[in-house]
């Protein structure tokens, strides 16, 4: 196989190695394996919510988040469109967030958590390119339900973002 970009290094893991434990993520005090086809398949999944969601090659998608499998399915998927990934330490507070925002033009945005949604609704004024915004903790990852994390509505946008949300096709 032929290794040219980054998503090229999860298929080829994916076909010469066959992982059954390439993540290990705690879920209620468990850890809990996932293989690299179920990764990959959320990788997948995601990619393609972001496709239907009108994300294309050069659209900037902010993540804002911990260290966790989802920011790396949303990392993934975004680079499999072409997109760019914006990440922002989620240590940052709104008031260094907003001009981030103002100056990088993103479509979207992954935030972890609910804490992590309030800076970005906090510098939402400045952005006036953000259309959506998924939550990983309330509104899931694009990608399937694969009892490591819950899902809803695939880039679901908050009522916030809704009169900014591009119309359905």
């Amino acid at each position: 196989m032929d290794v040219r970009i980054i998503p090229d290094l999860l298929r080829h893991a994916r076909d010469v190695h066959h992982k059954v434990d390439a993540f290990l993520v705690k879920r209620g005090g468990r850890w809990t394996s996932v293989s690299i086809e179920t990764f990959d398949a959320e990788v997948r999944a995601a990619a393609m919510a972001l496709r239907a969601r009108g994300v294309k090659r050069g659209d900037r998608i902010v993540i804002l988040s911990e260290n966790r499998i989802e920011w790396a399915i949303a990392d993934l998927a975004i680079l499999s469109l072409g997109a760019v990934n914006v990440p922002l330490y989620p240590t940052l507070p709104a008031v260094q967030i907003q001009p981030l925002l103002a100056d990088c033009g993103a479509v979207g945005a992954f935030v972890s958590t609910e804490a992590q949604r309030a800076k970005i609704e906090e510098s939402r004024a400045a952005a006036p390119t953000l259309q959506w915004l998924q939550c990983f903790d309330t509104d899931g990852t694009a990608g399937p339900k694969t009892g490591s994390h819950a899902s809803t509505t695939p880039l679901a946008p908050p009522a916030s973002f809704k009169s900014r949300s591009p119309p359905a096709t």
